[in-house]
């Protein structure tokens, strides 16, 4: 008898276990307003520019223990490395090696935090006429919703501006932890 009730408290216990963890991990959502400019020098893309706008709710968390914006800078860019940085580029659907961040800033905009750095392509890439790259920015632990406002928030610089055009549309459905738009750059 007291093996059955052990038996039935331990799956009582996995099972809220499980339903908890489900359930508080995804609870919470923060949003980050993205903008990128892709660069090129002749016919090769070298790199991406992105500037990122953290909703308010979580800007005021995130100072509210670190108020020195150079050290949570650091923080932030590190942490974002390790996850590479939330970015997926492919080019004609061969995912492209990204190097680590530079020209890393943190700023306030109002009450939010917006964070920009530059990923520099590890090899150009050159980009031919009929050639499509596929930009995607998710968070692996679906907590942050990374999203372009409008497409002109994805940018063609140099050279591949007059041949290159971005378009960005939502997905019908996508789970936690993908990209909720597709932003396809045709060229």
């Amino acid at each position: 008898m007291k093996k059955i009730i052990f038996l039935s408290l331990l799956a009582l216990t996995i099972l809220l276990t499980s339903f908890a963890n489900t359930a508080f991990s995804h609870s919470y959502h923060y949003e980050i307003q993205i903008s990128t400019e892709l660069y090129s020098v002749k016919n090769q893309l070298t790199g991406l520019r992105m500037n990122w706008l953290y909703d308010e709710d979580v800007s005021s968390v995130m100072t509210q223990d670190q108020t020195d914006l150079n050290k949570l800078k650091d923080k932030l860019i590190s942490d974002l490395a390790s996850l590479a940085y939330f970015t997926e580029l492919k080019i004609n659907g061969k995912v492209e090696a990204l190097g680590k961040a530079t020209n890393v800033s943190l700023v306030k905009k109002g009450d939010a935090l917006e964070l920009s750095f530059s990923l520099p392509l590890k090899k150009p890439v050159t980009v031919k006429r009929g050639t499509t790259l596929n930009l995607n920015h998710a968070d692996p632990g679906s907590i942050a919703i990374i999203y372009y406002d409008q497409a002109s928030d994805v940018i063609v610089n140099g050279p591949l501006k007059k041949q290159c055009k971005p378009t960005v549309k939502e997905k019908g459905d996508f789970k936690e932890g993908e990209f909720p738009q597709l932003v396809n750059i045709y060229c």
